[in-house]
Parts: C-alpha cells; structure tokens; sequence
C-alpha cells in the first residue's frame, strides 16, 4: 500500500510518500494523485488551512483525512449573502469514499451516490459556514441518488448559518446513517423565507444526534416528520410535527428541548454542563 501525503503551499516539498516528506498541496498535484491512491489507501492532509474546492472524484475507494482530527481546514473565503461553493464527493459505481477527521469552512458537501455501489461515508469531520450564505436550496449537506450502499455519517457537527431566501437547511434523499451528530441551524438572517430539513425522515439510522434551529419562526410547519423514527436524540424547534406530541409519534427516549450549545453563534457545538441531551444517548 502507498498512502499519499498533502502539505499546505509551501510546506510541502517532497513526494508526497510520507508525512515527513508531503508533496505541496495544488490542483494539478491532488488531480494527478489520482492515478497513484489505489483502493483502500488513504490521502493525508497535514495540519493546515487549504484554501481550495478539491474535486474528491478518485477512481478507487479511498479515504481521506486530516492526519490530526480538525488539523487541516478545507476552506473558501465568502461574503455575507454569497453562494456555498459545492464539494463533489461523487465516487464511481461500487466505490466507497471515506472522509474523516476534516473541517469544512464554507464548502456544502454534495454526495452523488446513483449507482450500484456507490457510497460515502463521513466521519469526525465539521461543517460550518462563517457568515450567512445561500445554499441554492440544498442546505448545509445534500444528497442525490439511491443507490443500495448506506451512506454513514457519523460523529460530525454542521452548524449553518442560513441566508434569506434560502427554503432548504439540509437535502438529502435516501439511504443515510446518521448517528451522534451535531445539526444546529441559524436562521437568525430570514424575514420571510421558510425552511426545510430533508433526508432525516428517509434515513436507515437517526440515532444520538442533536437537530436544532435557534428559532421556530421560519421553519416550515409542515417539514417532513423525523422525530416518530428518532432514538435517542435531542430535537429543538424543528416544526410542528417533530414538536413533542405533534406528530405520529415522538419516537424512542428523544428529549424535546434546547441543546443548550456552548456558543452555537460562534460555531461551538458543545454541551454546557447543563444541557438535557448530556447522558442521554445510547450506547447500544
């Protein structure tokens, strides 16, 4: 196996055959890493921010990581009312892309997964946006295609600021594990526009995770129903029919309140020593 090393500009002078010699990060390089990462080798990224958008399509089920959890930064700079830019992780048919240990700034990860085979998983990886910004009305994640392979994303934070005239806080089709993440959606900047939040009521797996927006106000009352298949998760002003008792059902052990973040505003996620979701997960 040849794993294959990145280092932000500058940094990196080598071959890219080790952490102590990574190659320089550029679009021509990652393109042509390609040809080099066979199935079941991995793509490091060395702590350090990469101001890029890379285009994930490799030919072979690879993972790529950060070599120290949150170390290395993905990012584009963006204003305030702009556009995400979109990160393609589109595998081949019977393919299988794992991310893992990354953070997102700015970039919406879309995962085309249409064919036989086709899968993405993402773990211990953090999604964030530093100002408003519209997502085309695909949210902080989206998802297309059904294809059979279950998509696991596990142990991740999405924290969205939502621009005005955006109608989507997540897209997603089919076919999603999710499991221990963290969703907190800032709607603070709508007027008038409403959201929704798709793909948590068709996923295979909603177990432990925490969705929640910092006011009711501008989510749709009629977005789609997640809580009645919910285990164990923390659900807070995410429409009437995922309010407890809204609904068909409010599912199994789900805490209805606020998660009580550490500064949501600010992008930190975690609990304060207060929090209700705190021990109520399940480890089974």
């Amino acid at each position: 196996m040849a794993d294959h090393y990145f280092a932000v500009t500058g940094s990196g002078t080598g071959t890219g055959a080790d952490a102590d010699n990574p190659q320089t990060y550029s679009t021509a390089n990652f393109n042509a890493s390609r040809s080099i990462v066979l199935s079941g080798e991995t793509v490091y990224f060395l702590d350090g921010d990469y101001n890029t958008v890379p285009d994930f399509r490799y030919f072979n089920s690879v993972t790529f990581k950060s070599l120290n959890v949150g170390g290395a930064k993905i990012y584009q700079v963006k204003n305030s009312g702009e556009s995400f830019s979109g990160c393609l992780l589109w595998p081949p048919a019977d393919t299988t892309y794992t991310f893992e240990g990354l953070k997102f700034e700015n970039l919406q990860p879309w995962i085309q997964t249409g064919s036989s085979g086709m899968g993405v998983n993402l773990y211990r990886c953090a999604f964030y946006n530093t100002t408003d910004l519209l997502s085309g009305n695909r949210g902080i994640i989206r998802q297309d295609g059904s294809a059979s392979n279950i998509n696991k994303i596990y142990d991740c934070t999405f924290n969205y600021i939502s621009a005005e005239g955006n109608t989507f806080v997540t897209n997603c089709q089919s076919n999603l594990d999710f499991q221990r993440n963290s969703f907190n959606f800032d709607l603070s900047n709508h007027t008038s526009s409403v959201v929704k939040a798709t793909g948590f009521s068709n996923s295979s797996t909603l177990k432990n995770c925490i969705i929640s927006a910092n006011s009711s106000t501008y989510v749709n009352s009629s977005n789609l129903e997640f809580s009645n298949t919910a285990e164990n998760c923390c659900i807070n002003n995410m429409g009437a029919l995922n309010d407890q008792g809204g609904g068909t059902g409010d599912g199994t052990n789900n805490k209805f309140a606020d998660p009580q973040f550490v500064d949501s505003a600010n992008g930190d996620l975690r609990l304060r020593p207060s929090s209700p979701c705190i021990n109520a997960g399940t480890a089974s």
